[in-house]
């Protein structure tokens, strides 16, 4: 016979917080583009890890990291790089970022993040 169709789901639910799902995971998203949460619906477990190394934001947190080489204009990635970085987006969901919906589903639904960084991007 035909197997069932496997539906997906992607709405705007407050101003800044989107909610996509599917059979197998629920995921909310702020509109700044990060991951809030995501579970996993058949163990009932969140998946997204806020904690020091996330900087308590969660997923798909955009940073930009320090890169002033020593030796080499280019690929001399220094040891204390990782130690020094600047997060592009901020944890309330208001940094000036756009997100829209872009599909609805039934099989395939997404959501589109634009961000601009500085004037020249």
């Amino acid at each position: 016979g035909l197997k069932p169709v496997h539906v997906c789901m992607v709405k705007q639910v407050e101003n800044n917080r989107f909610v996509m799902e599917n059979e197998h995971i629920y995921v909310e998203l702020l509109s700044n583009g990060l991951v809030d949460s995501l579970i996993h619906k058949r163990s009932n477990k969140q998946l997204m890890k806020k904690d020091a190394d996330s900087d308590h934001v969660g997923g798909n947190h955009f940073l930009l990291f320090e890169d002033k080489p020593l030796f080499w204009d280019a690929w001399d990635i220094e040891l204390y790089h990782l130690q020094k970085y600047e997060s592009v987006q901020s944890a309330s969901g208001s940094d000036g970022g756009d997100m829209k919906i872009i599909e609805h589903g039934p099989l395939r639904c997404g959501v589109e993040y634009t961000l601009t960084i500085n004037a020249a991007t």
